[in-house]
């Protein structure tokens, strides 16, 4: 082989040596591509597409959401002080000339005249209460009483008929004082609720969960949705809740917190956690499906498009759903096949139709939102009838630790021959101290001489305003007669 031969050969095996390195490379990177797909898949399987991940994501979403009403709703009263809400109630109701007489038509325009003040007041700390009754005719005093807790006794206040107060001793005074569930601020309350969810989600059982895809269709649009259902037998809930407790049972803080709503050192919740622990027996218990908890997800994302409760009782089902497509929801109740309770809700409109033995009562609710003021216009139809009106909320004045100033009238009307109104001026406030007024000058209801009674039978033949209503109204009865 001369020079210019070998170069060749040379070149030509070193052109082959670098395809090989080449495909070598190749087929490396393709096995990495495969196995990163691979790990992305296993991942995205176990950990997003996985039933038991996405029911939990779904049922987390879910109670987010319910996390925010309860920063929205709950206010925290940590230094418990006390606090006083006084109602201000006027009444108003009009019937049409053909359905009633005169003398009916004047009994009510008397009605009309009346008019109830009340106070209440509670104080945690210092163990008392008030509550004031007010009722006015014509601007007159009909009957006014009061009634104030204190000393592990009540006292009873008849004003303008009785100079003493009246004692009636209370029984188990402290309980109407004691602490509970109040006593919890927003974050402990939310820490406790969602600890337990966690605790039960992560011991349901893989196993357990069943897949499927299905449509659902939400005020009339369908929805391609997967469901994915998880079934509780009598045996299975028993062996959820003692996994759960043991799980709870190993949270200090849980445990703590837990012993502030019990009022119990957190030893004694341990030892009861314990005890419920022995006393939840999983051997011989039935394995028959009697509830189903569903939810339904949709689109690559899984978003959640609602939840299903199923009952299986020995002789029928029971089922409530939940679905919801946007700001479009649906919530639909069944004994069977047969539809009991279906509503639509939008944020400013909802359907509720209602139906027992052949018969179907259907409430439709419209919001409105102007300034201060948020109106709900309903109408309420059943069987040919037709009731309408208006509930309106004004908020005069809010503060932010819950207290203010508002104002709440519902309207009602019957086909326009019935007409009703109330309105209630509402007060709310926190107080340094609830005024409890001095009742050294009282008298024990056991005390009480028939001399006593005559006068205060006496007095209230003396207040003008009752002796006039009164009056008027026998006058009326004696005139249709």
């Amino acid at each position: 082989m001369d020079e210019k031969e070998k170069v060749v050969e040379e070149t030509t095996n070193e052109q082959t040596k670098v395809v090989k390195q080449n495909n070598k490379k190749g087929l490396l990177a393709v096995i990495g591509i495969i196995v990163v797909l691979v790990g992305i898949l296993y991942f995205a399987y176990t950990k997003l597409f996985n039933p038991k991940n996405m029911f939990i994501k779904s049922i987390n979403k879910g109670y987010a959401e319910f996390e925010e009403k309860i920063d929205e709703y709950t206010i925290d009263n940590k230094e418990s002080k006390p606090i006083m809400i006084s109602n201000d109630i006027n009444v108003k109701l009009d019937v049409d000339k053909s359905l009633i007489d005169e003398n009916t038509k004047s009994i009510i325009d008397e009605i009309n005249k009346i008019n109830i003040k009340n106070e209440i007041g509670y104080d945690q700390k210092n163990k008392t209460m008030l509550l004031t009754l007010d009722a006015l005719y014509d601007k007159e005093d009909l009957l006014n009483v009061g009634a104030y807790a204190k000393d592990e006794k009540m006292y009873f206040e008849l004003k303008n008929l009785f100079d003493k107060y009246i004692e009636v001793p209370l029984e188990d005074y402290e309980q109407y004082f004691e602490t509970n569930s109040y006593n919890l601020d927003k974050e402990e309350l939310k820490y406790l609720l969602s600890k337990t969810k966690d605790a039960v989600l992560n011991n349901l059982n893989s196993k357990d969960f069943k897949k499927s895809s299905e449509k659902i269709t939400v005020n009339k649009k369908e929805l391609k949705v997967t469901k994915i259902t998880y079934s509780f037998s009598e045996k299975s809930a028993s062996v959820l809740a003692k996994s759960a407790l043991e799980d709870l049972k190993k949270d200090s803080k849980y445990i703590k917190i837990l012993s502030k709503l019990m009022e119990m050192d957190e030893k004694e919740v341990r030892e009861k956690i314990d005890e419920s622990i022995k006393n939840i027996k999983t051997k011989d218990l039935d394995t028959k499906k009697v509830l189903e908890l569903s939810v339904f997800v949709k689109g690559i994302s899984r978003e959640n498009a609602g939840y299903e409760l199923r009952i299986n009782d020995e002789d029928d089902s029971y089922t409530l759903t939940y679905y919801k497509n946007k700001e479009e929801k649906e919530i639909k109740v069944n004994q069977g096949k047969e539809s009991i309770v279906n509503a639509t809700v939008k944020d400013d409109k909802a359907t509720i139709k209602m139906t027992a033995e052949d018969q179907e009562v259907t409430l439709t609710i419209k919001k409105s939102e102007k300034k201060n003021v948020t109106t709900y216009n309903y109408d309420l139809e059943a069987t040919g009838s037709k009731i309408s009106g208006k509930l309106e909320q004004e908020k005069i004045k809010e503060n932010k630790d819950g207290t203010g100033e508002y104002k709440t009238t519902l309207q009602a009307s019957m086909m326009g021959l019935v007409t009703f109104e109330i309105s209630d001026n509402i007060k709310i406030e926190y107080k340094d101290k609830i005024k409890i007024p001095d009742t050294k000058n009282s008298i024990s209801y056991e005390e009480l001489s028939e001399e006593d009674m005559n006068s205060i039978t006496t007095k209230l033949y003396e207040n003008e305003a009752l002796m006039s209503l009164m009056q008027k109204f026998s006058s009326y009865s004696n005139t249709s007669y």
